[in-house]
């Protein structure tokens, strides 16, 4: 049954996968007290609980609620605290952006702070450099450097005035 159902799971989720999505899964640890009951005597007091939450997301996606800046990444201790936090709110305080161009050069980007581990800083206080840009767009960066080249060219050319 279980190899029935994986064939059944590995297309659809190959497709979101294939599309830039990613599930993110976060387990949350809690121990619960028991009640006396009359008859029954547990081990211990208290009961371990574990609830895994899983999200689809952008592969490159970004959060942020409270706190700081934070990627999708389990490796981040504060920032997958900071997620739980912000889903078990639910009051819509949590940011979500498909990747970190958009908060680094959007209209708020110096109204919050980075997670220094999700995004370690570059050269000063930079932290979306071309590599990184490279890494959720496809081209290299030597290919983003002649894009740019090409743009500075013709950048007062009445025909680019307006794009952007």
């Amino acid at each position: 049954m279980w190899q029935a159902y994986c064939a059944d799971v590995k297309e659809p989720i190959t497709a979101l996968f294939d599309r830039g999505f990613a599930i993110f899964t976060v387990d949350e640890y809690t121990e619960s007290i028991l009640r006396p009951v009359a008859g029954i005597k547990p081990e211990r007091p208290w009961i371990d609980w574990t609830v895994r939450h899983h999200a689809l997301v952008n592969r490159h996606g970004c959060y942020k609620t409270a706190g700081k800046l934070h990627r999708f990444d389990m490796a981040c201790r504060q920032g997958c605290e900071q997620f739980l936090e912000g889903i078990r709110k639910r009051n819509g305080e949590m940011l979500v952006w498909p990747n970190a161009v958009f908060p680094a050069f959007g209209p708020e980007h110096d109204s919050f702070s980075w997670c220094d581990e999700c995004f370690p800083p570059k050269e000063g206080r930079l932290r979306v450099d071309e590599d990184y840009i490279a890494s959720i767009m496809g081209p290299s960066v030597n290919e983003l450097r002649q894009i740019i080249a090409v743009q500075a060219e013709t950048a007062g050319e009445d025909s680019l005035y307006g794009l952007s």
